[in-house]
């Protein structure tokens, strides 16, 4: 089971998704999609009897619902400054679940995916066809991903952040060594 988990709008270029859902079917996956429902993802739905829509995930069933997906995907185009800033969020969910992410190639993602090595997979941004090839590749070749919960902290990260102002001599202290 490939899972998404967002919000549906052109500027994402998510009408692929059916495409990627049939794709998906004939390999024995399953698309599951879940997020507010407009007009955009009925559209996406009625295109494909392949796609799964599970409607909107309260926070506190995240957890429990995630637990029973194999793959999760990032679905970002560069569109905007919001995607940029919360994309890591909702890949940061991801990992914490302890589950593959398979996301495209931006540069800020490029970054979690060096600081996080065999969790999160590359694929070509807007490119379902390379969607589909990476998930099939990590069907085949998955490695366990980051168990250590901890890194996905707001301290661990502050830490991370700490370290690149330092190195930058930005700061002359690390202000938050030993939180």
């Amino acid at each position: 089971i490939v899972f998404y988990g967002g919000s549906f709008w052109y500027g994402r270029k998510q009408e692929d998704f059916p495409q990627l859902a049939d794709g998906l079917h004939a390999t024995n996956c399953g698309l599951v999609l879940s997020g507010g429902i407009n007009e955009y993802l009925q559209k996406l739905l009625n295109q494909s009897a392949n796609i799964y829509y599970v409607g909107n995930i309260p926070p506190a069933q995240f957890d429990d619902f995630i637990a029973h997906v194999d793959i999760c995907l990032a679905w970002y185009y560069p569109t905007t400054l919001n995607d940029e800033l919360c994309a890591p969020l909702k890949i940061f969910d991801y990992l914490k679940a302890g589950k593959p992410v398979v996301a495209p190639a931006l540069p800020y993602i490029k970054t979690l995916a060096d600081q996080f090595k065999g969790s999160i997979h590359l694929f070509e941004p807007g490119n379902w066809e390379d969607c589909l090839r990476v998930i099939n590749s990590l069907k085949e070749h998955f490695q366990v991903p980051i168990k250590e919960t901890s890194v996905f902290q707001w301290e661990s990260q502050y830490e991370i952040i700490d370290q690149y102002l330092f190195t930058a001599s930005i700061i002359k202290n690390k202000k938050f060594a030993g939180v």
